[in-house]
């Protein structure tokens, strides 16, 4: 089989310098004989396409559950009949909705007449002809309908078709919630636009997923943007036998979700909130019982919520509001209460004012270990300030500079592809020069320093400078001058020297472990590549990852490069059935579970704790 030669090559290696032929491994190191965990690491491999895992799937049973781990671990659901049916097809499997975490709607809007109300500017004839086709073929794609916002047409019958929606609904929920239902490991929730290049229809003139979100009215105040989110997914998550701990919730394009209706328990017990919302820009804002409802349903989330991220966009042409009065500056406020308690916070293209960033950081000072901040201006006195929290103990922080972002202007466009590519720089960054420094609105020059996050986090743990990175922060943080403040990028050979010079410090950041989606554990240990014949309780070893989980990632990556499996392994651990062999330290336990585990997918290992 292709597939199975091509997995295998990533374990075995394929060049004819390799210490470690097929035939010191032996027939029964077949890829099929290794051990479902290490099965799934391999299978979850970023070398291996998705069509490489359906072909694993489909043609191998050995592997099938392993694959099929990776395939259905994210499944859609979107108002297309296509989507919709194969989603119910999926959580009436058993075999295949036990291994589904994640639910992602895909919100893409249509209302009957949206093409046949266009005015046509060129060849009439034409163009009409294809409104119709559109109309038509959408007909037969959706199973739920947008009410139109746009020029109604003489048999426009608006009463009929918003009865026709709501009882559309009435209808599915409990089917949709019947069907969740049937995902015993469901934690994730998602709602997100189609992307642009989808191609929903494909007969003799295909239809894409960009017509529709070009033809479509863009009322900033429409009010059924979202409907997957407002209609199916938050009902979901108000039940009280609800398994799910995050949310993901990007606005659908060009809509203003802010405007609707929440329902107060929307948000209890999440304990992971992302936002990616526009401003209310160019418009009043919602109005006050939108508002009312999204502090309550915030607010009902404060027990558990544990990790918030929010990413702001704006409209072109849209007038960005002040900051205090932004829906960032809001969020924030909300958050700041003191009823938090924050471990990770992410901010992306926020406007705020400095007093409002620092009093969210110090309300959530005890609890907050991850700290990153992209396109929001950070300045050296606001480091100052930072440092001054007492309470503060970061175990990480970044300061994203891609594109640089000035108070009460619009930095960003909300484009639905899943690329990003399409954002463009701000007007307000000077792009000339060397990009050490940028002008503000009044045309001064504002010096920009990017500094490394280990020296950085010493700085604001109120060590001494001991060598040049630290030196440079601190020239920058008591600059006299503004400086806009920057962390470099991280990479795998800096993160390496910064562990390594940092192996022996207090201040060291434990190496962090995932394990399979089946267990959702998170383990810890003093050496990411630590196997179990060097693990040591008397030197502090607590959390032991099993070597050839996570290990092996970076065993594939050398191994493909030269070849040499024998060096990267060392002398003292012999052939590849040592893997198998391995057996937990004496007194270690297996690991079920992690408060502090991230919701993201995971890298596999499996963990144990003594």
């Amino acid at each position: 089989m292709e597939t199975a030669h091509h997995t295998a090559a990533i374990i075995q290696g394929h060049d004819n310098g390799s210490q470690l032929g097929r035939a010191e491994l032996g027939r029964e190191m077949g890829i099929t004989s290794l051990p479902f965990e290490l099965l799934l690491s391999i299978i979850w491999n970023d070398r291996l396409e998705e069509d490489d895992v359906k072909a694993a799937r489909l043609t191998c049973h050995v592997l099938a559950p392993a694959a099929a781990s990776r395939l259905f671990f994210r499944i859609y659901i979107s108002k297309l009949i296509a989507d919709r049916d194969t989603f119910l097809a999926i959580c009436n499997s058993p075999h295949l909705a036990q291994h589904v975490r994640e639910v992602e709607w895909l919100e893409i809007s249509h209302a009957l007449g949206d093409f046949t109300n266009r005015f046509p500017a060129i060849e009439e004839e034409l163009i009409n002809t294809l409104y119709q086709y559109m109309e038509t073929t959408s007909t037969s794609l959706f199973w739920l309908f947008n009410t139109s916002t746009g020029p109604q047409w003489s048999d426009y019958d608006a009463d009929a078709v918003a009865a026709t929606r709501t009882n559309t609904v009435a209808v599915f929920r409990p089917v949709f919630e019947a069907a969740i239902d049937k995902l015993p490991s469901l934690q994730t929730f998602v709602s997100r636009p189609m992307t642009s290049e989808r191609v929903l229809s494909d007969q003799e003139y295909p239809i894409s997923g960009w017509q529709f979100q070009s033809y479509q009215d863009r009322a900033q105040k429409n009010p059924e943007t979202n409907d997957g989110l407002f209609l199916f997914l938050m009902p979901a998550m108000c039940r009280p036998t609800s398994t799910v701990t995050r949310l993901c919730w990007h606005d659908e394009f060009p809509g203003f979700s802010v405007f609707r209706s929440f329902p107060d328990s929307a948000f209890k017990g999440l304990e992971s909130l992302d936002m990616f919302v526009n401003h209310w820009a160019g418009t009043d804002g919602p109005n006050n019982d939108s508002l009312v409802g999204l502090k309550a349903a915030l607010k009902n989330a404060a027990p558990t919520l544990r990790h918030f991220k929010l990413d702001i966009d704006t409209v072109v042409g849209g007038k960005a509001p002040l900051p205090d009065k932004s829906i960032g500056g809001t969020i924030v406020s909300w958050l700041s209460n003191g009823q938090f308690a924050l471990r990770s916070l992410s901010l992306c293209s926020t406007d705020l004012f400095r007093n409002a960033l620092l009093p969210l950081i110090r309300a959530n000072a005890t609890s907050l270990r991850h700290l990153r901040v992209e396109n929001v201006p950070i300045y050296s006195s606001w480091v100052r300030d930072l440092a001054q929290i007492r309470r503060l103990r970061l175990d990480s922080i970044q300061i994203i500079r891609d594109e640089e972002v000035v108070y009460g202007e619009g930095s960003r466009w909300m484009v639905p592809d899943d690329s990003g590519d399409d954002a463009e720089p701000s007007e307000d960054e000077d792009l000339s020069g060397d990009g050490s420094s940028m002008s503000d609105r009044d045309g001064r020059q504002i010096k920009k320093e990017a500094v490394t996050e280990t020296a950085l986090l010493r700085y604001l743990r109120g060590k001494p400078p001991v060598n040049d990175d630290d030196q440079r922060v601190h020239t920058a943080v008591y600059s006299i001058a503004p400086v806009l403040i920057s962390t470099l990028p991280r990479s795998e050979d800096a993160m390496e020297d910064d562990h390594a010079s940092e192996a022996n410090s207090e201040d060291s950041v434990q190496y962090r472990r995932r394990t399979s989606p089946k267990d959702g554990v998170v383990a810890y240990g003093d050496d990411p590549l630590e196997w179990f014949e060097d693990w040591d309780l008397e030197a502090g070893d607590r959390e032991e990852p099993l070597p050839y989980f996570a290990a092996l990632k970076e065993f594939s990556k050398k191994d493909l490069e030269d070849g040499n499996l024998g060096e990267y392994l060392g002398e003292q651990s012999g052939t590849w059935e040592l893997l198998r062999q391995l057996s937990p330290p004496e007194g270690a336990i297996q690991c079920d579970s992690d408060e502090d585990a991230e919701s993201k997918p995971p890298e596999y290992s499996t963990a144990y704790i003594i």
